[in-house]
């Protein structure tokens, strides 16, 4: 995680968001791996300077190098299915406490 004092997901939550991921043949260092992304990608969101939310495709432009784009939308996909982010026109807004 990227900063385990804010740290916006648990390991638990992970498994929640990705259910069946270990029984896959996940590692722990790939579920840790995939929970700091999505800890990253929630945070940004979450942190974004603006009150109306973060455009989705400007998000991605700064994690273009780093995750691709399916990933990306996946990861985006499981945070709205947890209620943690809305989406509308494009717009990604922080709903989570």
């Amino acid at each position: 995680m990227s900063n385990p004092r804010i740290a916006v997901l648990t390991e638990a939550a992970l498994d929640k968001l990705f259910p069946g991921a270990r029984a896959r043949g996940f590692t722990d260092a790939e579920m840790r791996a995939l929970l700091t992304i999505m800890d990253a990608i929630a945070e940004a969101i979450r942190d974004w300077p603006s009150p109306d939310g973060v455009p989705s495709g400007h998000l991605y432009a700064h994690l273009a190098g780093i995750i691709n784009l399916q990933m990306f939308n996946e990861v985006v996909g499981k945070l709205k299915s947890a209620g943690l982010v809305s989406e509308r026109h494009h717009v990604l807004r922080w709903e989570g406490r």
